[in-house]
């Protein structure tokens, strides 16, 4: 996995890729809801703008956006 280290600055907008470890799965695809269901559970508890999704059967493309304060 990727050691990234994030620029210590308020806020910020991230884009990132997450991809499942067998990418011939389209379980993102056939698991929507429960996709849906967690990213509201997610955003319930953390607080973060979700300003673009992109949902691929075996990826996932995203751009969020923090709080200023974070």
């Amino acid at each position: 996995m990727s050691n990234y280290i994030r620029r210590p600055s308020p806020g910020g907008t991230f884009f990132f890729t997450i991809r499942l470890a067998d990418r011939n799965s389209d379980v993102l695809v056939r698991q929507i809801a429960h996709l849906r269901r967690a990213m509201r559970d997610t955003k319930h508890r953390h607080a973060f703008r979700i300003d673009a999704i992109a949902v691929l059967p075996a990826m996932i493309h995203t751009i969020w956006t923090l709080p200023a304060g974070d």
